[in-house]
């Protein structure tokens, strides 16, 4: 009798298979938004044309399989809703208004923040462990028109799962229905800035990155007083240093400046969209934005912000997943299948 051989998946194969996985996610957010009167869109392809390059048959989610595993927070996770001894209200800002066009077709008709990483959507991976950060009042997260339903559903959802525990999830639609007239992920954080209270300051956070470190002594940090906080983490890669921002250091962890995506990278750090702001930000970013080129790109603000008020840096040895491309995207699902139960918003319990 021959030998069996066994085949590795192929990149291409690997990513059809996670298209697979996505439909009764969709299944899912179809039935609850159907009550609302609405559907996701299916219309793309079931199929790339033959020997077109691309994604490799990857199809958005709910095209063809996936189910999510319920997501099952610690139990003893009763965050303190104060903030100390001075009741300051303390919120966290969600930025989860962009198209992912990097991502297209996935991103086509479905949010970045609500694809499925490991058979649970990106966002939860970041929710878990806010969740469990004492004084954290309520998390905003601001959205477009086009995916205002999906947060919709996936919020009812979290609440359900949670069971009335933790910080309240408040959604904020900034209008936009396309990437053509998106406001900016700048313009999106002052919407939220100036509906909510700020006197005990925030943490503020793109919707798509899976932190591979603890928020928690970091938030603790940042309660106790001090300037604003960004966080800085080691990278080798000096193609992935152009794709972010990077920090410039000053005695100690002061932050002199922040160069978004630079071609010549001034230091081997880098900064991703998690930040921790004092009550002056609000009245910086509005100057910011009366003059600003660029306000798509948090990092532009905070490198503002460094060159008027104290920033500092908490210098982590950890590392963070984004999700910027279909590359990304499949080295993420791969790597939370394996090790996810070790990273941070991966031990919620499935």
């Amino acid at each position: 009798m021959g030998r069996t051989k066994t085949v590795a998946p192929t990149a291409g194969c690997k990513l059809s298979i996670m298209a697979g996985r996505c439909t009764m996610m969709l299944q899912l957010h179809n039935r609850r938004l159907s009550e609302r009167g609405c559907r996701l869109e299916k219309s793309m392809p079931s199929q790339r044309p033959p020997g077109e390059r691309g994604t490799g048959g990857l199809l958005p989610p709910g095209s063809a399989g996936c189910c999510k595993p319920p997501l099952c927070p610690p139990a003893a996770v009763r965050p303190d809703r104060s903030d100390g001894a001075r009741g300051r209200p303390v919120i966290a800002v969600l930025l989860c208004a962009g198209y992912g066009t990097r991502l297209f077709p996935l991103t086509r008709n479905f949010p970045k923040p609500l694809l499925p990483v490991a058979g649970r959507p990106v966002l939860d991976y970041l929710m878990v462990p806010l969740t469990g950060l004492a004084g954290l009042r309520q998390i905003h997260l601001v959205t477009n028109a086009r995916f205002i339903a999906h947060f919709e559903s996936w919020r009812d959802d979290w609440r359900q799962r949670l069971g009335g525990r933790g910080p309240d999830v408040v959604l904020h639609n900034d209008g936009s229905t396309e990437h053509a007239n998106r406001l900016g992920a700048c313009t999106d954080l002052k919407l939220v800035f100036d509906r909510v209270d700020l006197r005990g300051g925030s943490i503020v956070a793109a919707g798509d990155n899976i932190l591979g470190f603890e928020l928690k002594p970091l938030w603790d940090a940042f309660r106790q007083g001090g300037p604003h906080r960004i966080v800085a983490l080691p990278e080798a890669d000096s193609e992935r240093l152009r794709k972010t921002g990077v920090p410039v250091f000053g005695a100690g962890n002061r932050v002199l400046a922040l160069a978004e995506k630079p071609e010549a990278p001034p230091t081997r750090w880098c900064s991703p969209a998690l930040y921790f702001l004092r009550p002056s930000a609000l009245t910086l970013l509005a100057a910011f934005l009366r003059t600003a080129e660029d306000n798509d790109s948090p990092g532009h603000f905070i490198d503002y912000l460094c060159r008027r008020e104290r920033v500092e840096a908490f210098r982590l040895n950890a590392r963070r997943i984004d999700i910027g491309d279909p590359a990304d995207y499949r080295r993420a699902d791969d790597l939370l299948r394996h090790t996810g139960c070790r990273w941070p918003g991966g031990r919620g319990g499935r």
